[in-house]
């Protein structure tokens, strides 16, 4: 929304309740903020692309209707978030075997080598693979999608506390599923 000061998402969101030309401006700037970590999300959780950005879709769509239907939302994120995680658990209840999503799309600090890149976002794969499902969903909303311990939660439909421990039994497994390949590395 060039030259308008810049709104809050809540904002942003009501507008999407007006008129054509401000619901349409106003998603357009919800979609820049949201959709990197929103299909991220969907990929983490989902294994597949194409599913992932079915998923995507309907999760942007679902939130448009709301605003349309003049719902009141106060954490524009979460409840994308929460869309999404609903979305995806059906999926995931209707698929029984899904391929692996490639890491490889993430940020990560990079390597002078591509080789070590390439193995270490492989291990690091893997290594998630291998997490329960909630502590894997936690750590992902936590560290991909950057959502707060009190956000992850909610988003999960857990306490805080329970949120809080999951990431910290997921940082603890993937510490120690990935400490001999890290201590190969170092040597």
């Amino acid at each position: 929304m060039q030259g308008a000061p810049h709104k809050s998402d809540e904002e942003l969101f009501a507008a999407m309740g007006g008129g054509r030309r401000s619901a349409s401006l106003a998603f357009s700037e919800l979609y820049d903020r949201h959709a990197p970590r929103l299909f991220a999300y969907c990929c983490s959780i989902l294994k597949d692309d194409e599913l992932a950005r079915d998923v995507f879709q309907e999760s942007l769509a679902k939130l448009y209707e709301m605003a349309r239907q003049g719902e009141s939302v106060h954490h524009v994120p979460a409840l994308l978030l929460r869309i999404a995680r609903n979305r995806c658990l059906n999926e995931v209840q209707k698929r029984k075997r899904s391929r692996a999503v490639p890491l490889a799309d993430q940020q990560f600090p990079s390597h002078d080598r591509p080789y070590e890149q390439t193995e270490f976002l492989s291990l690091i794969e893997t290594a998630l693979e291998m997490l329960p499902d909630d502590c894997r969903e936690a750590f992902i909303l936590k560290e991909f999608a950057g959502l707060g311990y009190r956000e992850v939660g909610q988003v999960t439909g857990v306490s805080l506390t329970a949120a809080r421990s999951r990431i910290f039994r997921a940082r603890r497994a993937l510490r120690e599923i990935l400490a001999p390949y890290i201590n190969d590395l170092l040597a």
